[in-house]
């Protein structure tokens, strides 16, 4: 029964899962999988699902990678004010908060938006919202997530580990789920973000490589080795952008670097595809204002 409940809460594609140490394992994911994750001790049984089916996707979740419980607890709140279900998991460094929709599958866009909705109506701007994409299919699987009560847990996890903080049962999850209409017009709150307009393309020829070795120091150092130990990718890339304008390169070279350095430290922001870019020149835009006479 928890393995049947486990599976209905947690299932995602078929067609591939996340390996606990990182990477995708592209075979079938089965029942037998999700009885392997609860039952079994050992790391390589564990496993990660990827949420998002072709535009639609199976739960969200809000990971926050600091151990503040009332940020958490806040994030729900506000996520229960407006009759959204959700369930705080602890994590190994922080809090994870899931949502499940009633109707099994939403657009992922809108699971999306009503999550960091609901995380910047605490004040928080959220640096891990899983979906991450509107979209996956075919080869492109988007990102997984480590599902909870990994290791031998089934029948005495519930109230001996304590991973989830109102020691909730799988029954409860499975029964208090998000309507689609609230997630929507959760969703809603969330402004669309404005497209920036400045004059970078990326179809111009540029060569990234050629410019990270022309510009070197800082630039290549940075491009080369990615984010420092702590760092998350946008900060990382933020620095990257003012060290290229700095370094004397204009925004279209600036932009063309910080998008193959995306690319090469894993396709954070490339995978998102038109929104993704519209991020990485908001970078380079921030790093213009009030030293080239952009307002």
């Amino acid at each position: 029964m928890y393995t049947d409940l486990f599976l209905r809460l947690f299932r995602g594609r078929g067609d591939a899962r996340g390996s606990w140490e990182g990477g995708a394992i592209r075979e079938p994911l089965t029942p037998l999988h999700f009885a392997a994750h609860l039952h079994h001790d050992r790391a390589s049984e564990w496993i990660g699902v990827y949420n998002v089916i072709d535009e639609m996707c199976s739960w969200g979740v809000v990971d926050i990678d600091v151990d503040d419980f009332p940020l958490a607890s806040n994030i729900h709140r506000a996520l229960e004010l407006r009759d959204i279900p959700s369930w705080i998991e602890k994590t190994t460094r922080g809090f994870h908060i899931w949502v499940f929709p009633e109707d099994l599958l939403v657009p992922a866009h809108v699971m999306r938006r009503s999550l960091t909705a609901a995380c910047r109506a605490v004040g928080y701007a959220p640096k891990e919202v899983f979906p991450k994409q509107d979209s996956a299919s075919g080869r492109h699987l988007g990102n997984y997530v480590r599902l909870p009560l990994n290791g031998a847990y089934c029948g005495r996890w519930l109230s001996q580990t304590r991973r989830f903080v109102d020691d909730p049962t799988l029954i409860d999850m499975d029964h208090q789920r998000a309507h689609s209409a609230h997630l929507e017009a959760v969703a809603a709150l969330l402004p669309r973000p404005q497209r920036v307009d400045i004059s970078v393309d990326l179809d111009a020829g540029l060569d990234s490589a050629e410019l990270v070795e022309r510009f070197g120091g800082l630039v290549q150092r940075m491009w080369t080795k990615g984010p420092r130990d702590g760092e998350d990718r946008s900060t990382t890339l933020a620095r990257l952008a003012h060290r290229c304008r700095d370094a004397g390169a204009d925004q279209a070279e600036t932009l063309a670097i910080i998008s193959s350095a995306d690319e090469r430290w894993g396709k954070h922001f490339a995978e998102r595809g038109e929104p993704g870019l519209m991020l990485l020149r908001k970078i380079v835009v921030n790093a213009w204002r009030g030293y080239a006479g952009i307002s």
